[in-house]
């Protein structure tokens, strides 16, 4: 899926190359030496552009792509990834999380949801991240690796996405759409 950001663009195309649009306007793409890329994101902010292959995760300031990425050790099957200014996080259908510290370049947190993941989300805070497993909805917490199941969910999910002002959305094959409790 393409990652929108203010006004950036950033498409992963059949040959799997990443390459942003500004404006509407294409402007550069990127080639990988480890794989095709299989997901970008684009960090909240548009300074950062963050992009997968099988074992490997690609992070470029924006103006320097699609030159000088910093290179991290990411998971085998990328199903997720996202960054914010100082973190970039990457999720496998294996259920494996993997924490980087951009600023450092250090692998800050390992975390492990289960046997597999179908589909995730992660709040605009990059604190709680949303998943589905074998059919049922979890959230985790980013910081404290601790999982919680969405018991209030009465069906299965088949997506899951976050925001600010409702938290966990889940929804259905049907189209039946849930939003998480608030207190």
């Amino acid at each position: 899926a393409p990652a929108i950001e203010n006004n950036t663009l950033a498409t992963i195309n059949i040959r799997g190359a990443v390459t942003i649009y500004v404006d509407g306007v294409k402007l550069r793409t990127a080639t990988s030496t480890t794989g095709e890329f299989s997901v970008v994101s684009l960090s909240p902010s548009g300074r950062h552009i963050v992009a997968t292959t099988p074992s490997w995760i690609y992070v470029w300031n924006i103006n320097d792509f699609p030159k000088h990425p910093q290179k991290f050790q990411g998971v085998i099957d990328p199903i997720f990834v996202s960054c914010l200014e100082t973190k970039a996080i990457v999720v496998g259908r294996d259920g494996t999380v993997i924490v980087y510290d951009i600023s450092t370049s250090m692998q800050t947190k390992t975390i492990h949801l289960g046997d597999s993941v179908d589909s995730c989300a992660l709040d605009i805070n990059s604190k709680r991240l949303g998943f589905i497993s074998e059919g049922k909805p979890f959230v985790c917490d980013v910081d404290t690796g601790v999982i919680e199941e969405l018991t209030w969910m009465p069906e299965t999910p088949m997506g899951i996405t976050m925001n600010a002002t409702t938290g966990v959305l889940l929804w259905t094959k049907e189209g039946a759409f849930y939003q998480e409790p608030r207190d």
